[in-house]
């Protein structure tokens, strides 16, 4: 191989992997066991928005706790002190386990998404949740889709979260704008 070719083959490697490596961010794992009266989260920082998580939540056990309901949450956190959140929330109650709450989050309370309740199950239930440059947040989870205003929220991490239980977000990406 002369030193042309070699030159040609590296600056065509360079841009090949550099493709490969940008085309999607890696998918992971959350596996979010905690006992009753406790809680566990997984976070990492992000540069703002237009942001795209999508994956699946699975609810394996929910434990019982005086004080505590049994919740996993998936946010975007922001503002002052990263006190500001917007997602999806997934509750449950010890006393009807037939089904889960499905909430959107945001600052000043919670709203329903779509009925807001859904049947419990152990099967995977999908989510995804995209902030654009606009402003606009929109969600949907177990089917369910809705939307709201943010403003000029600007998220500083992502966080998945749970109490109460043994919850597993799973095959989830993260994909920010360049």
């Amino acid at each position: 191989m002369n030193k042309k070719s070699l030159v040609l083959s590296s600056a065509c490697w360079s841009a090949l992997t550099g493709t490969v490596s940008a085309s999607e961010p890696p998918r992971q794992n959350f596996e979010c066991d905690t006992p009753a009266g406790h809680y566990s989260y997984w976070n990492r920082t992000v540069s703002g928005a237009p942001i795209d998580i999508e994956g699946t939540l699975t609810v394996n056990e929910l434990g019982k706790d005086k004080k505590w309901s049994p919740v996993a949450l998936v946010a975007l956190r922001g503002g002052p002190e990263g006190k500001t959140q917007f997602g999806i929330r997934l509750s449950a109650l010890a006393k009807i386990t037939e089904s889960y709450f499905l909430r959107i989050v945001k600052p000043g309370g919670e709203e329903a998404l779509g009925l807001g309740l859904v049947p419990s199950t152990n099967d995977a239930i999908p989510f995804a949740i995209h902030l654009d440059g606009a402003g606009q947040l929109r969600v949907s989870f177990a089917g369910f889709e809705a939307s709201t205003a943010v403003g000029d929220f600007k998220p500083t991490r992502i966080e998945f979260s749970c109490s109460t239980g043994d919850f597993e977000f799973k095959d989830f990406v993260i994909r920010e704008a360049d």
